[in-house]
């Protein structure tokens, strides 16, 4: 999942601290990745998974 960060995304802030990443990976799966920042240049991604059709929609979105 570390191809997302990278590329072409779309980062969020969660109410409880986390991030939520909406990219694309080297073979053109859209992935929803949630992580939390450790340090400079460091995530720890927490879970990952194909887009739905609602974040695929915020994705596409300017």
């Amino acid at each position: 999942m570390e191809e997302v960060f990278p590329g072409n995304r779309k980062v969020r802030r969660t109410r409880q601290g986390r991030y939520i990443a909406l990219g694309e990976t080297l073979d053109g799966r859209l992935a929803f990745v949630v992580f939390q920042r450790l340090s400079v240049g460091f995530v720890r991604v927490i879970t990952a998974r194909d887009m739905e059709a609602n974040e695929l929609r915020l994705f596409r979105r300017k």
